[in-house]
């Protein structure tokens, strides 16, 4: 089991006396929080030192919570992280909530196990941790950014110094923040210039998480949203049918802190250039979301519990959509050696030219594309293979539609359609009078007209087989044309392109 004791690694001013309610973690106490916890849950966290801040060196540290934490195992992943900006320490606080409640549910708690069992979890409680000192100490209880040394004088200057994390990206970054050193919204020389964003960026590329939420603190604006991507030049991003519904169900998940009704979903704007939330998107294909917990960034400490509890059904809402879908999920290999390939997989009912490209993981090759029920044609491509087209690929209103796809070295393009990557097998195929449907397992099959209606539902046990003598459920001959065998086993659907032939 991997193990990191980080408190004696490092001792942060945090300790110094502070002007804030002591329900606040300061840094330290952040630590040996989470080092007691490793200690007593280290069969399903692992706390890491993720990489250090940006002028004093202080570690980052990040906890994942899973069925096996120390194994990159071939699962959905999500991030959840807080404290972009230094002063929102109820976004820290949240996090910590929500890392405890995980594990002391693990085992207890049937969701929140299977949750566990299913998906990796990843929490960074506390991104800027250099920035958090300034702010909890009282050196400037309204500071916002790191520390970074603006005009190189070797002196920590309140009035020059220090990025605003959330506009360094690299996404849209030079639309977004201020090029000018004093702004608190100053974006930095360059993107990703700040050790805090590398460590974000690195994480999400190798763990390609399908969703993130960033918690923040509505200092100005307006509190208890949740932003999603986005609308840019008038036009909504290319899965905003997807998005949207899971916004507004996040959303409304949260009750707000009056006890009047929910938290509010809404659209950000693409020109808040440098951001996370667009930059997880727009770059990597991570639905991601800004939550803005509350109107203050430090609330009296007596209300932190209220807050943090009435906002768990954010996060536990998106692990059980990265358990059920619906969407595309499957791997890319080789044909030949078998081996897993990072490739993209375009979907093109749901992409245009500001997005980059949406890419499987290279370890095993998987990939997860959440969408909305429907019939969709993908593009799978990677340099130096031939381009495979897939068309007519179901997804249904729950679950995944599973495709392995074996991809054949050179160029050109492979136009296939998706009987050649997915089960169940429908042979002969096309058919004149009847065809045999072999799914393996406890299946239930349904065939679907190219309307997307179903016209006949078969169940099949065990290991057999079943007749299709192309009439629907009341016994009545369907026309000649094409139908989908749709196959569900568990939460996996399998699907098949058929052809009837006309007498």
């Amino acid at each position: 089991m991997r193990y990191f004791s980080i408190i004696s690694i490092f001792l942060f001013a945090s300790a110094l006396a502070g002007p804030f309610d002591p329900r606040y973690h300061t840094y330290d106490e952040e630590l040996a929080e989470l080092d007691s916890l490793c200690g007593e849950y280290g069969d399903i966290m692992v706390l890491d030192t993720l990489g250090w801040s940006s002028i004093d060196s202080i570690p980052i540290v990040g906890v994942k919570i899973s069925d096996n934490p120390d194994v990159f195992e071939d699962e959905p992943k999500v991030l959840y992280n807080g404290l972009h900006h230094a002063e929102e320490f109820v976004s820290t606080e949240f996090c910590m909530y929500l890392i405890n409640d995980l594990l002391a549910g693990y085992g207890h708690n049937a969701e929140i196990t299977r949750w566990t069992d299913s998906v990796e979890i990843w929490v960074i409680p506390m991104l800027n941790p250099e920035g958090h000192g300034v702010a909890i100490t009282g050196v400037d209880t309204i500071w916002r950014k790191n520390k970074r040394d603006n005009n190189e004088n070797g002196a920590f200057d309140t009035d020059f110094d220090g990025v605003d994390l959330n506009r360094n990206y690299d996404f849209k970054w030079d639309i977004g923040g201020s090029t000018d050193p004093p702004s608190e919204y100053y974006r930095g020389p360059n993107p990703f210039s700040e050790n805090e964003t590398r460590i974000i960026r690195d994480l999400t590329l190798q763990n390609r998480f399908m969703f993130d939420i960033c918690y923040h603190c509505a200092r100005t604006g307006l509190t208890e949203m949740v932003y999603y991507p986005w609308r840019w030049h008038g036009q909504f991003s290319p899965d905003d049918d997807v998005i949207q519904v899971i916004a507004d169900s996040v959303a409304k998940s949260i009750p707000n802190f009056a006890g009047t009704g929910t938290y509010t979903a809404l659209y950000g704007n693409l020109s808040q250039g440098g951001s996370a939330r667009n930059w997880f998107y727009g770059a990597v294909g991570t639905i991601a979301f800004t939550i803005e917990l509350s109107e203050r960034c430090y609330p009296p400490g007596e209300f932190v519990d209220s807050i943090c509890e009435n906002n768990l059904g954010g996060p536990y809402y998106l692990l059980e959509k990265a358990i059920s879908g619906p969407g595309l999920t499957g791997h890319i290999y080789d044909s030949l050696s078998l081996a897993p390939l990072e490739a993209e997989i375009e979907v093109f009912e749901a992409t245009d030219s500001v997005i980059r490209p949406r890419m499987s993981e290279p370890m095993y090759g998987r990939f997860y594309r959440l969408r909305t029920p429907g019939v969709y044609t993908v593009r799978v491509s990677a340099d130096g293979y031939r381009t495979k087209l897939l068309e007519d690929v179901v997804v249904e209103s729950d679950g995944f539609t599973h495709m392995d796809v074996f991809l054949t070295r050179d160029g050109g393009i492979d136009e296939e359609h998706i009987e050649d990557f997915v089960c169940p097998r429908v042979i002969p195929n096309p058919f004149l009078n009847e065809t045999r449907i072999e799914a393996g397992g406890n299946t239930t099959v349904r065939i679907y007209d190219i309307c997307g209606n179903v016209v006949k539902t078969l169940v099949l046990s065990g290991d057999a087989a079943m007749l299709w003598n192309g009439t629907d459920d009341g016994n009545r001959c369907l026309p000649s044309g094409i139908y989908f065998c749709v196959g569900r086993s568990g939460k996996d659907t399998f699907c098949k392109k058929m052809v009837k032939l006309a007498d």
